[in-house]
């Protein structure tokens, strides 16, 4: 079976963590400024500041309508995730348009606004929903990527490859030139693969891959594959021999 080769371009990288802080941070001010003027703005004669918190509740509305109304395939999580990130901006709207259209100024009508903009910078929805969007643009990509059951060897040496996919440990390196010293023992040698362009990560260390398949430490041994860069790591997982070292 052929599996489609997908470049490491495909995959667009995941929002990090300082990315995330400051958009976050700017999103919490915006909340923040957007309840304060919800709060106060009804009470003044400013009628620009009306229009535009009645006009942007509007246009979000329209926008999410439009959305409701695409039936493209998966329209459900878009307009899920567009609901979510438009909740602040009509909260707001609408507590600005109920208060403006109060007789007179009540504290529950502050009392809404400070709330919607309290939770709002608690959810964060426009950063969340960025990483999640981003997230879920890379599955069909990442799944690409993972290699099919029928692409593993029969037999032991499959196992051992198939071992090494499936542990948290190994992220996304893969075991490959496996060679297994004797088939009545279960000592093998490989080479450890990280993916184009990216190193054998630090924390695969002998623990890590003793972990993988349940062997003693003292039986696993990494070095440096020879003539190659920090992108592969030879290692040797030989439990037979190393209870034979110690019944010496």
């Amino acid at each position: 079976m052929t599996t489609q080769t997908v470049t490491p371009a495909a995959v667009r990288p995941p929002l990090s963590a300082t990315a995330a802080r400051h958009l976050a941070t700017v999103e919490r001010i915006a909340y923040g400024t957007a309840g304060a003027a919800a709060a106060i703005g009804p009470g003044t004669d400013l009628w620009q500041l009306h229009a535009a918190a009645l006009g942007t509740g509007a246009g979000v509305l329209c926008r999410l309508w439009a959305r409701a109304r695409d039936r493209e395939e998966g329209f459900a999580p878009r307009l899920l995730t567009a609901s979510y990130k438009a909740l602040p901006v009509l909260g707001l709207s609408t507590a600005y348009g109920v208060g403006l259209f109060t007789p007179g100024t009540s504290w529950w009508e502050v009392a809404a606004s400070v709330a919607i903009a309290g939770l709002s910078a608690v959810a964060v929805p426009l950063t969340r929903s960025r990483g999640l969007r981003r997230a879920a643009d890379n599955l069909p990509a990442v799944a690409a990527q993972q290699p099919d059951e029928d692409d593993y060897e029969p037999g032991y040496l499959g196992d051992l490859a198939r071992y090494w996919a499936a542990a948290p440990a190994t992220g996304t390196t893969r075991l490959a030139h496996i060679r297994q010293y004797r088939p009545d023992a279960p000592d093998f040698e490989a080479v450890i693969l990280a993916q184009p362009g990216e190193t054998v990560p630090g924390s695969l260390t002998e623990r890590a891959v003793a972990g993988v398949y349940d062997v003693p430490e003292e039986a696993v041994k990494l070095a440096p594959v020879p003539g190659h860069g920090p992108g592969r790591m030879a290692v040797q997982v030989a439990p037979a021999e190393y209870l034979a070292r110690q019944q010496l």
